[in-house]
């Protein structure tokens, strides 16, 4: 964080958001844990968002998180889906002291359970409260369109209209239809479309075809938006991160 040396940006903060695939490789042969960590830890964002955590049954902490704890203390995971062999969850891991938390059930179905999870994070350096939510949002066209609906009431009766937000996730959107409803609704941008015109493709990471994953923004503004894709994150999820640098 600080200003650069001819005064023209100071990165308040930077946000990672990943879908990481339950820490297995492309093609879930591999188990790619300690991989991840490094790979995040080498882009040293302030936030990290997180889709698809896995938490196997019996085990306490999900093991990515575990890995980046002493960078990232503070620490919010929730489990979306049970399933039989384990939990799939979404993550917020922070540099910065998280204030309050909650978490938001987002199924359509009682057959596909999908959640988002929202944080207040306290920015000492600017003394503000910044609104960070992570989600993964379903397959079919009817059950996003229903999520963003629901998404987009939250924001509006719970999120101070002031306060700064960071919405982060899988949308699973191939269509490009929900960040016009976004930006209308609630007064969200999404990063790479107002910079490029265009959303960010991060899927599949071999050889990115579809725009799935975003990053909207309100109340901040956003340089260098960018997909994170060297060869060791193509290897170590289905999908690459996004990355953005913001300030107040």
């Amino acid at each position: 964080m600080g200003a650069n040396h001819e005064g023209r940006w100071a990165v308040t903060i930077s946000v990672l958001s990943y879908n990481i695939h339950w820490g297995l490789s492309a093609f879930k042969k591999i188990n790619v844990t300690q991989s991840l960590s490094t790979f995040i830890h080498k882009a040293k964002p302030d936030v990290i968002l997180l889709q698809e955590l896995w938490l196997p049954k019996g085990e306490l902490e999900y093991l990515i998180a575990e890995t980046l704890r002493e960078v990232w203390p503070h620490q919010i995971c929730v489990a979306t889906c049970l399933l039989p062999l384990g939990n799939q969850g979404n993550g917020i891991l922070s540099r910065h002291e998280i204030l309050n938390w909650k978490h938001i059930d987002l199924s359509y179905s009682a057959h596909q359970s999908r959640s988002f999870v929202h944080a207040r994070l306290w920015i000492e350096d600017e003394q503000k409260v910044l609104s960070l939510i992570c989600t993964h949002f379903g397959l079919k066209r009817s059950e996003r369109q229903f999520q963003a609906v629901v998404l987009a009431d939250y924001i509006q009766n719970e999120i101070d209209k002031n306060e700064a937000v960071v919405l982060g996730g899988d949308f699973n959107d191939w269509r490009g239809e929900i960040t016009q409803f976004f930006k209308t609704r609630v007064g969200l941008s999404e990063v790479f479309k107002e910079t490029y015109g265009r959303h960010a493709k991060s899927y599949p990471a071999v050889k990115p075809l579809f725009a799935l994953d975003r990053m909207y923004v309100r109340g901040l503004e956003f340089e260098k938006p960018r997909v994170l894709k060297d060869a060791g994150w193509r290897g170590s999820s289905d999908h690459l991160p996004l990355a953005v640098d913001l300030r107040f």
